[in-house]
């Protein structure tokens, strides 16, 4: 995995990456059927370690950041760059942490910027700010990229890829948030369909 350009976000309380749970439970849809938790990552500390304790093969200026409830991890690039946080895909101990096939993301969300609209009237993160990703950034790299992230005016979310050069979306959702605003986000997706929920709302599928 390599490292994405990250912007200014704050993941709190926990963030559960790509397992295929299911989500009916918490937005009352249908959801692929039942299975563990892939990675599971509570940013408790500052060693990062995930809920199995895999510890990240790399990172650069992220902070804890304690929260109301538990804990959370503050990236922001705004006076420090590059600011990321990488685990491998699959552990040395066979321990899967993503799958690009199937499965489903959950995450509490606070963004330190304000979209930039003409209701919140921010300046979004200023970049394409990645909640989670995997591949290679390099601009009109062959190699393929696969990520989950807001666009620079902090005014859609998208979930897509690229490959052979060429970007896709998979399903994306325009977002108005003001600053420091908490948000919850979901995402299921299998190989023919991707559904988004925001604040527990069906926001696009």
């Amino acid at each position: 995995m390599n490292k994405p350009n990250l912007s200014r976000f704050l993941l709190a309380l926990s963030i559960c990456i790509f397992s295929a749970l299911s989500m009916q439970t918490a937005f009352s849809q249908p959801a692929p059927p039942p299975d563990p938790f892939l990675g599971l990552y509570y940013f408790e500390n500052t060693n990062w370690l995930s809920a199995d304790g895999d510890a990240p093969i790399a990172f650069s200026n992220i902070y804890y950041a304690p929260l109301w409830n538990n804990s959370g991890m503050l990236i922001d690039t705004t006076n420090e760059v590059p600011a990321f946080l990488n685990y491998n895909v699959v552990e040395t101990n066979g321990n899967t942490n993503i799958t690009f096939d199937q499965g489903a993301l959950r995450c509490v969300f606070i963004s330190d910027w304000a979209s930039a609209d003409s209701i919140q009237n921010g300046s979004g993160p200023g970049q394409s700010a990645y909640l989670v990703a995997a591949g290679d950034f390099s601009s009109g790299s062959p190699d393929g990229r696969w990520g989950f992230y807001f666009d620079p005016a902090g005014t859609n979310i998208y979930f897509g890829g690229v490959s052979n050069s060429t970007e896709t979306v998979f399903v994306s959702s325009p977002i108005s948030w003001p600053s420091n605003s908490i948000h919850f986000i979901g995402l299921l997706y299998t190989s023919t369909n991707s559904t988004l929920y925001l604040d527990g709302n069906l926001a696009a599928t």
